[in-house]
């Protein structure tokens, strides 16, 4: 995992210029810049998302002035966060499955999936939201007294960096209540809305506008298009979301399969209702100004799965981390665990499902269409944009906005023709 991280790094590290990496990512960099020459968050500027996100962004933009690199400090810090969720990924993945080598798969799978490649290279929400929520999942999976409190407080700063994390919230309670953990719901349930509520409540109090800002500019903001704009929308980033991650998709549901039972805890069950509930995160494209990228929400859940996958696959037989009566290799080393013979027709059919994944990832299926409609005389075949090729292009930074070269040219622009302190109507990011 060290050895990934060390790559990942040296890839991403490649990529930090100046370039405009998404319209967000300038939104929140510029607003995060206006908090630190002294405006009101809520109440003097506009902010879609609740304050933990643009507020570390405003703290590391003072701590890059001071280094002499705001931008670059933001991007490595962006590069950092990536690092400690592939960590607690790999973590979680390990304690469900029981496997150190589901853990490693499921931090590589994490690293590599497509749309998070493309989506944590710039400041957005979504993957503070999920760094919080994670590592609240981690705690939350030990259904201990104690553990659960911190996982209430981790779960609380969810909502206050994106919106998106309430549903996931709402499901957690419901779970605990479902299996009466009354005394863990409390301890879940009472730090969550204290915190949730103290600061939404006091930045209502000194702004008068963080639930018009948060609720009813971002959260309620659907188009009045009727019935058939939300389908056609949620049906076209589907697809192209199976398009980008169609592997993971695949590979975490066979993997939910490969969760150990185990008599006190009900992992198998809250796992499976997180993979679902990932799966579901698309269905947040329904509101106003969002897209496939919403789908990194699902996917480090999914990735946790996959690893499962992954990891049954190349467990060596005799080398598994508990063993059943009769030398048969069990996946986990926990009571009341699906057994797992390594028998070459299992073996087999992981083998399969991993793959048709593999090939759906590296275009096979996108140049196996391409050259059937060749086949029955098509011409000007266009053949449409991949998970491996989604990477191909973030590496060629054409998945930006602007590059580093043309971001230099707008910048010679406002110095030749503007004058410190001249109001200039551009992109925020300017």
């Amino acid at each position: 995992m060290i050895l990934m991280g060390l790559i990942y790094a040296g890839v991403f590290i490649s990529l930090i210029s100046e370039a405009y990496v998404d319209f967000g990512d300038g939104n929140y960099l510029y607003i995060a810049r206006r908090l630190n020459e002294g405006v009101v968050l809520y109440r003097d500027i506009l902010s879609p998302q609740p304050p933990i996100h643009v507020t570390v962004g405003a703290i590391l933009l003072r701590v890059g002035e001071w280094l002499g690199s705001p931008l670059y400090t933001v991007r490595i810090f962006t590069m950092a966060l990536h690092l400690f969720t592939m960590w607690i990924v790999a973590r979680i993945a390990r304690k469900l499955f029981g496997s150190e080598l589901a853990g490693v798969c499921a931090a590589a799978l994490y690293l590599l999936v497509p749309i998070g490649f493309w989506w944590t290279l710039g400041f957005q929400s979504e993957p503070f939201e999920m760094a919080f929520l994670l590592t609240s999942t981690l705690l939350f999976l030990d259904f201990s007294p104690k553990k659960m409190i911190a996982a209430g407080v981790l779960a609380a700063c969810g909502p206050l960096c994106n919106m998106t994390a309430l549903p996931f919230l709402i499901f957690n309670g419901l779970f605990l209540a479902y299996y009466r953990r009354w005394a863990l719901l409390i301890r879940y349930g009472i730090p969550l809305v204290v915190i949730w509520g103290l600061v939404a409540l006091g930045f209502e109090w000194k702004t008068g506008a963080f639930f018009q800002n948060v609720f009813f500019n971002q959260v309620g903001t659907f188009p009045p298009l009727g019935v058939d704009y939300y389908i056609d929308k949620i049906a076209s980033n589907l697809f192209k979301v199976f398009r980008f991650e169609g592997a993971w998709i695949v590979w975490g549901i066979a993997g939910l399969f490969l969760l150990p039972r185990h008599d006190c805890l009900p992992w198998r069950a809250y796992a499976s209702w997180l993979v679902v509930a990932g799966l579901l995160s698309i269905f947040f494209v329904a509101k106003g100004g969002t897209v496939e990228y919403i789908f990194t929400l699902g996917e480090p859940i999914l990735c946790v799965t996959a690893g499962g996958l992954w990891g049954a696959l190349f467990q060596r037989p005799g080398r598994g981390e508990g063993e059943a009566e009769g030398g048969v290799v069990t996946f986990a080393a926990m009571k009341g665990s699906p057994l797992w013979p390594a028998s070459l027709m299992r073996r087999g059919a992981l083998g399969i499902i991993v793959f048709l994944g593999a090939a759906h990832f590296l275009g096979g299926i996108s140049y196996g269409q391409a050259f059937i409609r060749a086949a029955m005389g098509e011409h000007n075949i266009y053949i449409p944009t991949y998970g491996l090729n989604l990477i191909r292009q973030t590496l060629a930074g054409k998945q930006f906005e602007m590059s580093h070269g043309a971001v230099q040219g707008v910048k010679e622009t406002i110095t030749h023709y503007t004058q410190p302190g001249d109001p200039i109507l551009a992109h925020p990011f300017f």
